[in-house]
C-alpha cells in the first residue's frame, strides 16, 4: 500500500503539470484547453489534499466535494479563503462536469437522436479561462502549503 504522503506528492505534481499546460494554452489563446487543464489540475489538487489528510476517494466520488466535507480535519490556523474554495467546488471541480470536455455532456447514450441531445455548450471566454487559471493556481498553492505542513513535502510541482 502506498503512503498517503507519496500519493499526495504524486497528485500535487500532476496538478502542477496540468497547471503549467493550462498556462501555455492561455498564452496561445486556447480557452477551452485552459479550462479543461485547470479542471484536471483541480481534480488532482483535491486528491492531493485528501491524501494529505489520509483519505482516499473512489471513482464515484467528486474529490472537491469530499474535501469540502472533510476540511474540518485541517489545521484551524491554515490561511485559506473558504468562500472561494466553496465557489470552486460548487462550480464543478470534477472532470465529469467540464464544459470543455467532449464527453459526458448529457447525451452519452443517445446515439445521435436529436430528441435526446443536450444543448450545445458555449465556448469558454478569455475571462472564464483566466478565472479557471486563477482558481487552479490558488488551489495548487494551498495544496502545497497543506502538504508541506502535514508531511514535510516540498518541491512537488514542476
Amino acid at each position: 500500500m502506498k503512503k498517503p504522503g507519496n500519493l499526495a506528492r504524486r497528485n500535487l505534481w500532476n496538478a502542477g503539470t496540468r497547471l503549467k499546460a493550462a498556462e501555455l494554452f492561455y498564452a496561445r489563446g486556447e480557452w477551452s484547453d485552459v479550462v479543461r487543464e485547470c479542471t484536471e489540475a483541480l481534480d488532482f489538487t483535491f486528491k492531493s489534499l485528501l491524501h494529505g489528510l489520509g483519505l482516499e476517494v473512489n471513482r464515484f466520488q467528486i474529490p472537491g466535494e469530499v474535501f469540502s466535507k472533510e476540511r474540518h480535519r485541517l489545521s484551524p490556523d491554515l490561511a485559506a479563503d473558504w468562500e472561494r474554495i466553496d465557489r470552486i467546488v460548487g462550480a464543478g471541480a470534477s472532470s465529469g462536469s467540464d464544459p470543455a470536455s467532449p464527453f459526458g455532456n448529457g447525451d452519452f447514450m443517445t446515439f445521435g437522436e436529436p430528441s435526446f441531445s443536450s444543448s450545445p455548450q458555449e465556448a469558454p471566454s478569455s475571462e472564464s479561462a483566466l478565472s479557471a487559471l486563477s482558481d487552479a493556481r490558488y488551489m495548487v498553492g494551498l495544496a502545497k502549503e497543506v502538504c508541506r505542513h502535514l508531511h514535510g513535502i516540498k518541491g512537488t510541482a514542476p
